[in-house]
């Protein structure tokens, strides 16, 4: 198993940094896809809704608690959704990368 970089993205940080990382690691698809799959989950905001989807994820997010935001504006999010995002966090649990 390899770890991910040091160019890693770290938490807490912007929320143009979380979205970049969506972005690089194709979370939003993920997330579709698994949404619509025949075992799927309601997807966390309407895929028809128009505008930038990591920016309603994020939304989303926000209204049900997985977004904390510190007083620099700076966002931290659960270790469960920073490793997904293969975000770095210090002192926590480095996100390994696969294949």
């Amino acid at each position: 198993m390899e770890r991910v970089n040091s160019a890693s993205k770290s938490t807490p940080c912007t929320l143009d940094d979380i979205c970049e990382r969506w972005i690089q690691t194709d979370t939003i698809a993920m997330i579709m896809n698994a949404a619509e799959s025949e075992h799927g989950f309601l997807p966390p905001f309407n895929p028809r809704l128009k505008g930038d989807q990591e920016r309603l994820l994020a939304s989303a997010m926000e209204k049900i608690g997985l977004f904390s935001t510190r007083a620099d504006d700076r966002i931290d999010i659960p270790d469960l959704f920073r490793v997904a995002a293969k975000m770095l966090k210090k002192g926590a649990t480095t996100p390994v990368q696969r294949g």
